[in-house]
């Protein structure tokens, strides 16, 4: 066409020959935005699932599912094309590892005294990387003990796990526990034997050691006298062997019976010289050996052999 001026009158078609020149242009990839979605996890576990990323940034003629299929960990395109219409420009998203969770038992650490601190057994994950707190309570005098518990008594222990990297702080339910004192066990050997004249002697073992102190007490078992020195004289007897509380050891008592059997003698019988019977003579006026005597000393002597009981 041509071009006219202001009056309409043609003059560039006269005066000028207009080449057209095409224009180059450039469609550069669209950023295609992809964002992660965000994880959570437990400390020593996989995350139990993973969301499909967000994709934002398509043209407004294009959809998500027409250009690609995004899912964790990537974005495929489904075409070539499309592959070169976008560029893929990720972001990331956050990935929270919580602390794992464990549990804090305390074993039963009752014993009877033998000089050494208690031994406290505790269950949790063998995991954890730090040392459980431990502390004991004096029950009785309701003080905290310094170190571990040694001595006789009623204990209460508590535990716990704190500033773990990696593992929850958690909290051990309190376990009482008890050091018993020790039970004395005497042994007192077989007394039993015959009368020798001679006061028993017994031998006495026990379980203690030098702190603990004990006495004995001997009982007529017939007669139920309990006697101020060891027997001697034949009997029924028990020895108690009788100890106090003390700072390791219960108080204890223990009896036994034993018997002092009578010693068995044959008499000799004495031979009396003849004596001579006068009036009013009794078997008081014929004197026997030592340790003998008449069983009836008022009977009337008589005339001839004459026969009578002696003890």
């Amino acid at each position: 066409d041509d071009i006219s001026n202001s009056n309409n009158k043609p003059f560039l078609s006269r005066n000028y020959a207009i080449t057209c020149v095409p224009a180059s242009f450039k469609v550069t990839p669209r950023d295609l935005t992809v964002t992660s979605s965000d994880v959570t996890s437990v400390w020593g576990t996989e995350p139990s699932s993973y969301a499909a990323p967000t994709v934002t940034g398509l043209a407004s003629f294009d959809t998500a599912d027409n250009v690609c299929t995004a899912a964790t960990p990537s974005v495929s395109f489904k075409s070539t094309s499309m592959s070169a219409n976008y560029k893929v420009v990720p972001v990331k998203g956050t990935l929270t590892i919580a602390k794992a969770a464990t549990t804090l038992t305390i074993d039963d650490a009752s014993k009877v005294y033998d000089g050494k601190p208690v031994s406290l057994k505790l269950n949790y994950d063998s995991r954890v990387e730090v040392t459980p707190i431990i502390t004991f309570l004096d029950i009785k005098s309701n003080q905290t003990v310094s170190g571990i518990p040694t001595e006789p008594g009623t204990y209460q222990a508590s535990a716990q796990i704190t500033n773990s990297r990696y593992f929850n702080d958690v909290t051990a339910e309190d376990r009482t526990f008890t050091i018993s004192k020790i039970d004395p066990v005497y042994t007192v050997d077989d007394l039993s034997k015959t009368y020798d004249g001679k006061e028993v002697v017994p031998a006495v073992t026990s379980n203690t050691d030098a702190s603990v102190t004990y006495r004995i007490v001997y009982t007529n078992v017939d007669t139920k006298e309990v006697l101020q020195n060891a027997p001697v004289n034949a009997g029924n007897y028990s020895i108690t062997v009788i100890s106090q509380e003390t700072a390791h050891y219960n108080a204890a008592e223990m009896t036994k019976l034993f018997t002092i059997q009578q010693k068995k003698s044959t008499p000799v019988v004495p031979t009396l010289p003849n004596v001579k019977n006068e009036a009013g003579s009794t078997l008081s006026e014929v004197t026997l050996p030592k340790g003998w005597t008449w069983d009836d000393p008022e009977t009337a002597l008589t005339d001839g052999t004459m026969r009578a009981n002696a003890t």
